[in-house]
């Protein structure tokens, strides 16, 4: 799906359901998300340095958990896609920028 076509999804839904219900659908979905996580590490699913791919997961319900997370990833993105269109994607672009390199200043000051 390109993008312009993705973006014309998300701005039939913020027409449809609106700026307010949708803000509220992404303070659920950022809820859900960190449910997600926080199952993920119960599982044991993070590591120091990664999240555990299912290709070495164990149980299936590992796999769930998983695959839930992976689709909770999504729904963020889905509704931070949406917040991006209404507040600018030049905005938003310009303040991660921003931050990046505030976190690159602060990695290079670790070595």
């Amino acid at each position: 799906m390109t993008i312009k076509e993705q973006n014309t999804i998300l701005e039939l839904a913020l027409k449809k359901y609106g700026v307010p219900n949708q803000l509220n659908q992404t303070i659920e979905e950022a809820a859900e998300l960190i449910q997600a996580i926080n199952k993920a590490r119960r599982h044991q699913l993070v590591t120091e340095s990664e999240i555990i791919k299912p290709a070495y997961l164990v149980s299936t319900k590992d796999c769930i958990v998983f695959g839930n997370l992976v689709s909770e990833i999504a729904d963020m993105k889905i509704m931070l896609n949406q917040l991006t269109l209404l507040i600018g994607y030049d905005r938003v672009e310009f303040a991660e920028e921003r931050k990046l390199l505030r976190l690159k200043t602060r990695l290079d000051k670790i070595k």
